[in-house]
């Protein structure tokens, strides 16, 4: 599935999950959730010849309990980096201002993500 553009495959919203994550791409956005965070993707997601893909985003951690107005959870610019292969992607998030690692991932698509999100 090279070249990989969801703007001409697809109308609506494609999905994609895993374990403690679930994706949504729209025509020129996605949106992430994951168990304690959430996340935007910047631009329309599409993959080069390899099947691999580097977008831009943010990552925002979250708490348990009510969110103060004074402690608004603060996003941090990451890198979504992965590879898509027969309708799974192995996808690896790290923030750009330390290059320290948020995780990696294995999705599906059309699958939703298995979320267990704090309290």
């Amino acid at each position: 599935m090279s070249n990989m553009n969801l703007d001409s495959q697809q109308q609506d919203k494609d999905t994609w999950g895993g374990d403690g994550i679930h994706m949504t791409f729209a025509s020129q956005h996605g949106t992430v959730e994951f168990d304690c965070a959430h996340g935007e993707i910047s631009g329309s997601f599409k993959t080069d010849a390899d099947d691999r893909f580097d977008l831009p985003g943010t990552f925002t951690p979250e708490r348990g309990g009510p969110i103060r107005l004074d402690r608004m959870p603060e996003s941090r610019p990451v890198r979504y980096v992965g590879r898509v292969q027969n309708g799974t992607m192995i996808l690896t998030i790290t923030f750009t201002d330390n290059n320290e690692s948020v995780g990696s991932y294995s999705l599906t698509r059309g699958k939703q993500g298995r979320i267990r999100k704090c309290l």
